[in-house]
């Protein structure tokens, strides 16, 4: 697959969840089987607006060259999924989520796979931002 196609997919996914915390965030609660206060509404609200913000940076990315800000993109990508699949495992375990919260844990498991195929995949790698001085 070629990592642009991947990007897409990603962002589609960040996007459908990212629309669906803000808009209705105890229906999306409800397919978990857990619930909230209106603190924790306002809170997903505001994950699902950070969400549809990811989707729109990796779309925006997909067809750019390599460079460290793409590097850059997907390492924060890597990072937000392998904390949202250990958040997703302690709230199974924790009994917060229902048994339909191991699919989020499936989930961050494939982004984490994505992300290192983004990461360390074939292809060019981004050069460097960063110089070695010149020694006169």
């Amino acid at each position: 697959m070629q990592k642009s196609s991947l990007l897409a997919i990603i962002s589609a996914i960040a996007m459908f969840f990212g629309v669906a915390m803000a808009v209705a965030p105890q229906t999306v609660l409800s397919w978990y089987g857990a619930e909230t206060d209106s603190t924790g509404l306002l809170v997903l609200r505001i994950l699902g607006g950070s969400l549809v913000g990811k989707a729109i940076v990796f779309y925006a990315i997909r067809n750019l060259e390599p460079s460290a800000g793409k590097s850059g993109a997907y390492w924060g990508g890597m990072v937000s999924v392998i904390m949202f699949t250990v958040f997703s495992i302690m709230a199974v375990n924790d009994e917060i989520l229902g048994g339909m919260g191991w699919s989020l844990v499936g989930l961050g498991f494939l982004l984490v796979l994505a992300f290192s195929f983004l990461i360390f995949g074939p292809g060019p790698k981004p050069a460097s931002d960063i110089h070695e001085p010149e020694i006169h």
